[in-house]
């Protein structure tokens, strides 16, 4: 792999090894943590790769498009055009890799750039922040820009988002909620995971997510086969 197709942080440790105004002990350990990184490197992107390809070709993937296209056709929404993506995970964790493939897969069934791809997690490092830049994600430095009220149609994609962010969100794009998709935790969940009748609305008092639950009975709602905590809502 050349420099030119690495991400920036590996470009940053391969100048720092070859830089001859330090001492050759300080280059050659540039030259170790340069390797190491390199094959972590290596190895994740192995894997989103190995991900893409079974995902892709899976009837879960098959399902979640179908599931989409009925989700867009009957609610009548204009198309998407940009993604949110919170809650990704590190990307030292398989399952966060898994979710990125998912993220990419989205993109490319919405027509969407990954430039038009917003990413933000608190726990991402500067390595995993220079990774998703390198796919071409922008990615932000905190969530506030994720909660200025949309101005075009967006999917907020999710994947371990708690009721405080859902909740947060929704009060953030209280004016502009039909321009809002959430791919996410299902909203009766958010409001209350126990109450059998979350899903009425109606009294926000003892919800743990008064926003959410005011609008509880205007989500139009689609479930992904194999995913039974996640839904499509806009």
């Amino acid at each position: 792999m050349s420099a030119a197709t690495e991400p920036a942080h590996l470009m940053a440790l391969n100048g720092l090894a070859a830089d001859q105004s330090l001492s050759l002990d300080e280059r050659r350990l540039h030259e170790v943590e340069y390797w190491r990184q390199y094959g972590t490197w290596h190895c994740m992107v192995t894997c989103l790769a190995a991900a893409i390809a079974e995902i892709g070709g899976s009837d879960f993937w098959a399902c979640v498009r179908e599931a989409l296209g009925r989700h867009w056709t009957g609610g009548d929404l204009p198309e998407v055009e940009r993604i949110v993506c919170l809650c990704l995970g590190s990307l030292d964790e398989h399952a966060s890799v898994l979710q990125l493939s998912l993220l990419i897969l989205l993109s490319e069934k919405l027509g969407i750039c990954h430039d038009r791809c917003l990413v933000f997690d608190p726990c991402h490092t500067d390595r995993d922040r220079s990774v998703l830049r390198h796919l071409g994600f922008a990615v932000m430095d905190s969530d506030a820009k994720a909660f200025t009220e949309v101005r075009c149609m967006t999917l907020f994609y999710m994947p371990h988002g708690d009721y405080n962010l859902t909740d947060d969100l929704v009060w953030a794009n209280r004016r502009a909620l039909h321009q809002v998709a959430v791919l996410g935790n299902d909203f009766g969940w958010v409001c209350d995971p126990h109450a059998s009748d979350a899903a009425d609305g109606g009294d926000d008092a003892g919800t743990r997510a008064p926003c959410a639950q005011r609008v509880l009975p205007f989500v139009e709602a689609t479930e992904l086969p194999g995913t039974p905590a996640a839904e499509a809502q806009g």
